[in-house]
């Protein structure tokens, strides 16, 4: 498990690298070829990742509860960007942050183009439990598109990671939210399950009570 979670974009675990971990270093090869075969058969889906992951953080949240810590369910959204591909199903168009920051104005250079920038990719949300002091693990997680034949919103993604941890989870949490969160939607979800969050908010959107 260590060498899957101390990874990040620049230091990719390589296929070869796995196979060689499971099987010893002589025989790397045949460790590879039974990895890709498990991840090409169709004998398994997503929903088994999903539903180990979120026993795993159900089991956490008990752990972190015995020894007396407040569990938090911490939300997170990115994106992941594949700029050169344009044939791969579900893909959408994504705000690029290499873009972004490489188009920020520099003192003597051009000035970068005003609208932002977008590039062909995937939207990911994800739900991750920890308490202070403690290490970030994942408890839900969702690869979405917003266009095309499985077309979806925010919103919606947020409506049902909520309701699945209304109705599997006794123990209470504190959801803790950026700036990201800051929407109406966000509230009147977070009401309907009666959680309680806490959410950083934009100084820009003013609350209106309906009375």
């Amino acid at each position: 498990m260590a060498i899957l979670v101390f990874r990040n974009q620049k230091m990719g675990l390589l296929l070869s690298e796995l196979g060689a971990y499971i099987c010893g270093f002589a025989h790397a090869p045949a460790g590879t070829k039974r990895i890709s075969n498990l991840l090409r058969s169709k004998k398994w889906e997503s929903k088994l990742v999903d539903n180990f992951l979120f026993a795993k953080a159900k089991e956490r949240i008990r752990d972190l509860q015995a020894r007396g810590l407040r569990p938090l369910l911490l939300w997170d959204d990115s994106r992941i960007e594949k700029p050169e591909s344009w044939f791969m199903e579900g893909l959408c168009s994504v705000e690029s942050s290499k873009g972004k920051r490489l188009t920020k104005i520099k003192k003597g250079f051009y000035h970068p183009p005003a609208s932002r920038i977008c590039v062909p990719g995937f939207h990911w949300t994800a739900t991750m439990v920890s308490a202070l002091g403690e290490i970030p693990s994942v408890c839900q997680m969702s690869w979405w598109t917003s266009r095309g034949k499985y077309k979806e919103l925010a919103s919606n993604i947020m409506f049902r990671m909520l309701k699945k941890l209304n109705k599997s989870l006794i123990v209470k949490v504190l959801h803790v939210l950026d700036r990201g969160y800051a929407s109406a939607w966000t509230i009147e979800w977070m009401m309907h399950f009666e959680q309680d969050f806490l959410v950083r908010w934009k100084k820009n959107i003013l609350l209106i009570h309906p009375q």
